[in-house]
């Protein structure tokens, strides 16, 4: 019987999916993107905003088995975003329940084997957005972004 991983060891191999979602995200047009942003008590994986045409901000979480936590988290983090993705290793998105992501509006990045990233499910722009969250986080990204250079 296999031995189950340990939890740092699932944090270490998920931040091996930042670098191809942070590449994807800037391939989209993506300006900004900010790894492992503080929320709350916990963080977003990956938040990325667009300043063109219309400033967007956009919320990933990763993960590498557990589909309906990474559902969970997203859901939070569309207080904050536009469009909010949980972003799963390829082998993992087919065991995922479609109707969940659906009905919550969270859209799916499928991360091929080779770091390859695609859309399987798109994000409906978010309905759960609070003005004061999206504004304090697009500007205390920014603000990090430009503090980084």
């Amino acid at each position: 019987m296999p031995k189950k991983k340990s939890s740092t060891t699932k944090k270490t191999l998920e931040r091996h999916l930042v670098k191809p979602i942070s590449a994807y995200l800037r391939h989209t047009g993506c300006d900004v993107v900010i790894p492992d942003l503080p929320f709350f008590d916990r963080g977003i994986d990956v938040y990325a905003i667009r300043s063109r045409p219309r400033r967007l901000a956009f919320a990933v979480e990763l993960k590498l088995y557990d589909w309906r936590k990474a559902l969970r988290q997203a859901a939070i983090y569309q207080l904050c975003s536009d469009f909010s993705y949980v972003a799963l290793p390829s082998t993992t998105v087919p065991k995922v329940q479609l109707d969940q992501f659906r009905q919550a509006g969270i859209g799916i990045l499928s991360i091929g084997v080779t770091g390859d990233v695609s859309i399987f499910l798109k994000a409906r722009r978010s309905t759960e957005q609070r003005e004061f969250y999206l504004d304090s986080f697009r500007n205390f990204a920014l603000g990090v972004a430009q503090h980084a250079r």
